[in-house]
């Protein structure tokens, strides 16, 4: 029964601070909310580990429903609320109301006779002991989770909380805004309150704040003891949140399921948690066996997702990280471990971490080398798809240097954020930006030591992931896809490329020689002492054309003009040019180049596909009988052809230097979409293309 409980909203006074539609903190967890849910709740049940326990913590979450007709004031007393709240976004004509959904599911809970919750329980943990802040100054776990905005309070200078935001999770997943939290402590005292966050309202008259307390004692404090109703009391250490409101579908708890295995298969592992989750254990045991349950498609194997690069956290498989690079860690010469007690430990300073690297040709030939970093918590932080293919998946794990990281987090724990340094003190932010360095220069070792180079060539950590092709192949631009990052390990035999930082070009370098030698800029381009002065473009020399062939024509001069927008009419000119098939045995065919500025050609490079990239060509006008001749740019200015290894269906391969793409039409401002692999599918270049149509 529920006793004594029941909801109290504070009063509005004249000096408080108003609130409109919902709390500012929702949007930062709506998306993908379960995920969050799961992840926040989980990270703050180990963050409690009571160490005198000798077992890991333990969780369990399922699914349950209350009485409507047993809790009365949980249920019935809230609709008036939910109704004001939603009147009081309609006087604000520009403020969003979400509460007419919440008021629908919440009559119809009401008419059933039953409310659906979500229970998230924690065992073999410290509870959250409770302190009156108004009476001893103090601040206390179950204040800052239940009673206090942006709190946190945790003892652990490395656990994974440090926003005070995490507890936001549960009112953006109930339907009505309300989390219920019981709790006993080590030191067996139990507390019960609930909460709610709706925005400022007016009823019968009067107003009151956005939040409101379910408890005995008349929102002052939560109830105690024998005051909490039966059904909320715990007899253990450790913690109840009742998620109010939220009704899984079966899909949904496997959703959960899998997201727990994402950000949790390293603390499983090494037995710090185990699970039931919807009446399903997961435990160090059993998760080689759920994970391949859950994980069990030809994209998991390998962790080859094809979305979007910014969500590679969200959707990516543990499989090989877990089954391969931790599981099999040593066993043989493609199951390595590193340390930096053995990889030059005279390095670090006050930092160490653990990389375990998986190595293999088949993620070579196809996907993009992956690391997983962790804290000391073992629980998911960052994916970090890199921008080669030599072949590996990893994880690593910082140990000292972690409490640091922590400090960097951003709100919902996937990704170390130098924006937030901003609020740190200059001693911290020293104190990280070492340990980011170290981090970086640990992880670039080890991969060294597994993939060394051969000596005399520069290894660049530039790739396609940044260049938008066009007629010089020096322009940048910053792409979100997933497939727009191109991995290289190789350079060509003559070249490297090196990422000038200072404007994003490339510069081409001679193997062997310390000088550089930059391509020139147009004509006109202003220095930076500001003068004006043109430059000379050089004419590379390029070898005789085949009679009957497309001759290759020099490579422009770069332009400093980023490529973005689409190509306009009044943009578009014409050459005329007598040119032949560079096929012996077609019948000679009058082309003319299209002279497309860079802006209509892009180029994006794929991932696991069955072509290595496709070019995306935009022209203003029809062009039938269309041919795309591909050439790189080489030492001094030159260019070189791109010899093409396959096609899309239904073109062919043409010209002796077999770079010449023929068989499609051109469709007006349509993104006409070419497939091609290269024979060099690891190189580091920019590409020049040469569009021809049918005189």
């Amino acid at each position: 029964m529920e006793k004594n409980f029941k909801w109290t909203f504070a009063p509005k006074g004249p000096l408080d601070m108003g609130q409109g539609s919902e709390d500012a903190s929702f949007p930062q967890f709506e998306k993908y909310a379960l995920r969050n849910l799961i992840r926040e709740y989980t990270q703050n049940s180990l963050d409690a580990h009571d160490n005198t326990s000798p077992n890991p913590v333990r969780i369990m979450v399922s699914v349950s429903s209350l009485s409507i007709d047993e809790f009365p004031n949980l249920t019935r007393e809230l609709l008036p609320h939910l109704k004001a709240a939603s009147d009081s976004c309609k006087r604000d004509n520009f403020s969003r109301d979400p509460y007419p959904p919440k008021i629908e599911a919440l009559t119809k809970w009401v008419a059933d006779g039953e409310i659906p919750v979500l229970i998230f329980s924690d065992y073999y943990t410290v509870g959250m002991p409770y302190k009156d802040e108004n009476e001893t100054g103090e601040n206390s776990a179950f204040n800052a989770c239940v009673r206090q905005c942006c709190a946190s309070y945790k003892p652990e200078n490395s656990a994974g909380g440090s926003h005070g935001l995490g507890k936001t999770v549960g009112f953006v997943n109930s339907n009505i805004n309300a989390v219920i939290y019981s709790t006993f402590t080590t030191e067996n005292e139990t507390f019960c309150e609930g909460v709610i966050k709706l925005c400022d309202h007016r009823v019968d008259g009067q107003s009151f704040k956005a939040h409101g307390f379910y408890d005995s004692e008349g929102g002052l404090h939560p109830g105690s003891g024998e005051a909490i109703p039966e059904v909320f009391q715990r007899s253990v250490p450790g913690t109840d949140a009742y998620v109010l409101g939220i009704d899984l579908t079966e899909e949904e708890k496997v959703e959960m399921k899998r997201n727990f295995l994402r950000g949790f298969f390293m603390a499983i592992l090494q037995e710090k948690i185990t699970a039931n989750l919807f009446g399903e254990e997961f435990n160090h045991n059993n998760i080689i066996e759920k994970t391949e349950h859950y994980f069990n498609s030809t994209e998991d194997i390998f962790d080859s997702i094809k979305n979007k690069i910014r969500d590679a956290g969200i959707f990516f498989s543990p499989r090989p990280y877990l089954i391969e690079a931790v599981s099999k860690a040593k066993e043989d010469d493609e199951h390595l471990v590193y340390t930096t007690n053995e990889v030059t430990p005279e390095k670090w300073s006050n930092f160490s971490a653990t990389l375990y690297l998986w190595k293999n040709d088949d993620l070579k030939a196809k996907y993009r080398d992956t690391i997983i970093y962790m804290r000391d918590k073992l629980m998911t932080i960052e994916v970090r798809r890199g921008k080669e293919r030599q072949g590996y998946r990893g994880v690593v794990v910082v140990n000292e240097g972690s409490s640091e990281l922590r400090k960097i987090e951003n709100v919902t724990h996937d990704k170390w954020v130098n924006a937030e340094l901003r609020r740190l003190s200059t001693s911290e932010k020293n104190a990280i930006t070492l340990v980011q360095k170290q981090l970086e220069e640990f992880v670039t070792t080890c991969i060294n030591l597994t993939f060394p180079d051969n000596g005399s060539e520069e290894r660049s950590l530039q790739s396609l992931s940044s260049i938008e092709v066009n007629l010089v192949g020096n322009s940048l631009h910053k792409s979100t896809e997933d497939e727009a990052v191109w991995p290289t390990s190789n350079e060509l035999d003559e070249i490297k490329a090196t990422h000038k930082k200072s404007k994003g070009s490339l510069v081409i370098l001679e193997t062997g020689k310390s000088k550089k030698k930059r391509r020139k800029g147009q004509a006109g381009n202003t220095t930076r002492g500001g003068n004006s002065t043109p430059e000379k473009t050089e004419v590379p020399s390029m070898p005789p054309a085949p009679p009957g062939a497309i001759p290759p024509r020099p490579t422009p001069p770069p332009s400093d003009k980023l490529p973005n927008g689409s190509i306009k009419k009044d943009e578009f000119e014409t050459e005329n040019g007598n040119h032949e098939n560079q096929v012996s045995d077609e019948p000679i065919t009058h082309l003319r180049e299209l002279r497309l500025l860079p802006r209509a050609f892009k180029l994006i490079p794929l991932s696991d596909s069955e072509y290595t990239c496709k070019l995306i060509i935009r022209s203003p006008k029809d062009c039938v009988g269309c041919s795309v001749a591909l050439y790189i740019s080489a030492l001094g200015g030159k260019s070189l052809p791109l010899e093409l290894e396959k096609v899309g269906d239904g073109l062919s391969i043409v010209g002796n230097n077999k770079n010449e793409i023929r068989g499609f039409d051109l469709q007006k401002d349509s993104a006409n979409i070419i497939y091609f692999t290269p024979v060099n599918k690891s190189i580091n270049y920019s590409l020049v293309p040469k569009a021809y149509e049918t005189r």
